[in-house]
């Protein structure tokens, strides 16, 4: 299999799969060939989330869920984007990793922004 094609099918997953949005899941594809190639062991807890799980989450936060990073408000994260017709376009993926400094790091590299040490797991387009 070709770069390509591995992009492109990584892609699709991330779109179909997760509701990421085309373009962002296209810049997402890479994060995880690299995190194979330095074998750093992933798993995606998160992609598209509708307003009502947001609100879910964010008062299982708020009763201190453990294991939950402090989310953004229900309607103005990003995870919560849509489309222009109202189907998922999440600009915003959480990734469980081995090292997360580690994926930070390439995460860095490939035009993406890390949320650090405060939210290890949320990646979303660099500004």
């Amino acid at each position: 299999m070709t770069y390509k094609q591995a992009i492109d099918e990584i892609t699709s997953f991330l779109s179909d799969k997760w509701g990421l949005n085309e373009q962002f899941a296209r810049l997402v594809a890479p994060l995880f060939l690299y995190l194979n190639s330095y074998r750093i062991q992933w798993r995606i807890t998160s992609g598209f989330r509708s307003v009502k799980e947001q609100e879910q989450l964010y008062a299982a936060w708020q009763k201190g869920t453990p294991g939950i990073y402090t989310p953004a408000l229900p309607g103005k994260s990003l995870h919560n984007n849509t489309n222009w017709i109202g189907q998922p376009s999440a600009l915003a993926i959480d990734v469980w990793t081995s090292n997360p400094q580690g994926a930070g790091w390439i995460a860095s590299k490939i035009g993406l922004r890390w949320m650090g040490m405060r939210d290890p797991v949320h990646f979303q387009q660099a500004a």
